[in-house]
């Protein structure tokens, strides 16, 4: 009887593991999502808090809200098929930005991004736990930036993320996100990515 648990046990634990290794599959396979958050980033003036929310639609749409707590001050990133645009809506600000965003640069908000590092190391560290794994992987925050790395919490059961956190190699944390709510899959309409909708 213990045998047959403790097979079950190694069976289970290793099919959970299994789906936090398919991490990239299961982004590529997603039609859909939305996701909610707190991204915490760390300046030498403090740390600033932004509320985080990612509309995506496959097979490159986004859809990025920075909202500051306690405040109307609202960013949003929007890439169309008409490009990738910078939104203010308290000023009715509209730019369009030359750029093939978000391909170039590690975002711990977007599982599309995260699903890139995590294919593109391939000397990634691993850390198991019984309901987390934790993966530790090279990050890229602007061009020419130094070598930095992050760490991703994964929910063995779902193989999501459940947290990103962002370090300089001498350890220091950058930024940390975490993920309050995902939702894939969903119907979302096409007119939430449009320009003068927002």
């Amino acid at each position: 009887c213990f045998l047959m648990v403790l097979s079950f046990t190694t069976i289970s634990c290793k099919k959970n593991q299994d789906k936090v290794a398919s991490f990239p599959e299961i982004v590529n396979d997603l039609k859909s999502y939305k996701l909610t958050g707190t991204l915490e980033s760390n300046f030498p003036s403090g740390t600033k808090v932004s509320n985080i929310t990612v509309y995506y639609k496959n097979p490159d749409m986004y859809r990025v809200e920075l909202v500051l707590p306690n405040s109307l001050e609202k960013q949003v990133i929007l890439k169309n098929t008409d490009g990738v645009f910078v939104l203010i809506p308290s000023l009715n600000k509209n730019f369009k930005v030359s750029s093939n965003w978000p391909l170039t640069t590690s975002y711990p908000y977007l599982l599309q991004s995260l699903s890139k590092d995590f294919i593109a190391d391939e000397e990634k560290e691993l850390e198991k736990r019984e309901e987390y794994t934790t993966y530790k992987l090279k990050a890229k925050l602007f061009d020419n930036a130094l070598d930095m790395y992050q760490k991703i919490v994964f929910d063995n059961k779902t193989g999501m993320p459940t947290e990103v956190s962002i370090y300089k190699n001498d350890d220091t944390m950058i930024s940390h996100f975490k993920v309050e709510s995902l939702e894939v899959d969903i119907d979302i309409k096409d007119e939430l990515f449009e320009n003068n909708k927002t």
